[in-house]
């Protein structure tokens, strides 16, 4: 499987750290679907077949408009819209200042609060059992956000779909990281071990030209590097770094 450019005419698959842009590659070559290299930093690439030509990149497919994207990321907006067009939602409240804060007007515990804008499920907090765990989450993100949304807490799978002109092509399962203990390591230390067996599949990886990262079509495990956000789940479950 190549992707061509001036400089390489037959750049190989293993040599694109990029894992998106791995997976990509290789359904392409499938496909009858000739691979471009315009920017190796970017992992800019333009897809060409029958007289067509697509550019992407290896953080955008280049599919969605601006503002849509702006849109999905104001997720006060995307709830709104959500329930003006008669799709379900977890009953929610937005919160501008921590003194604005009335229990009597929240859902149930157990909750979840999330910054009104962001993306990638960065700084949310699930499963807030009591008061004073939601006061510190509030603490925490009034840091960095100006305002925040607390919603019910649904159990369920984290489930991602993907859609094409009004169908889903895809779907993925997502996974919060995990560790298993051995009776001897902290959860620190097994973390710890964790990130760099990770970090020696991925220099491995780069040296020996292996397939995809574990099975094909499968991404690479991101390491676990939010120790605040690791802090707080931990103790949610009464533990801690050091708990062996």
């Amino acid at each position: 499987i190549s992707v061509y450019n001036e400089q390489n005419p037959q750049m190989e698959l293993d040599r694109i750290e990029n894992t998106n842009s791995r997976i990509l590659v290789e359904t392409a070559s499938r496909l009858g679907i000739k691979v471009t290299l315009l920017n190796k930093q970017k992992m800019k690439l333009k897809l060409t077949k029958d007289g067509k030509t697509h550019v992407v990149t290896k953080k955008s497919f280049g599919l969605n408009p601006s503002r849509a994207i702006e849109l999905t990321r104001d997720k006060g907006r995307t709830t709104q819209l959500l329930k003006e067009n008669g799709i379900p939602t977890p009953r929610s409240v937005s919160l501008a200042r921590l003194s604005e804060l009335n229990l009597k007007t929240l859902p149930p515990f157990p909750l979840v609060v999330k910054p009104s804008q962001g993306q990638k499920g960065h700084d949310v907090y699930a499963g807030i059992k009591e008061e004073e765990t939601l006061s510190d989450v509030l603490h925490t993100l009034s840091r960095t956000s100006d305002s925040v949304i607390i919603q019910e807490y649904i159990r369920g799978d984290d489930l991602r779909f993907f859609v094409l002109d009004g169908k889903v092509i895809g779907a993925s399962r997502r996974h919060p990281p995990e560790v298993t203990g051995n009776g001897n390591m902290s959860i620190k230390e097994l973390i710890l071990a964790h990130n760099q067996k990770l970090l020696e599949k991925r220099k491995v990886s780069r040296l020996a030209r292996p397939k995809l990262y574990a099975k094909e079509g499968l991404r690479m495990q991101n390491r676990i590097l939010s120790w605040p956000r690791v802090v707080w789940h931990l103790k949610n479950q009464g533990l801690t770094l050091k708990t062996i």
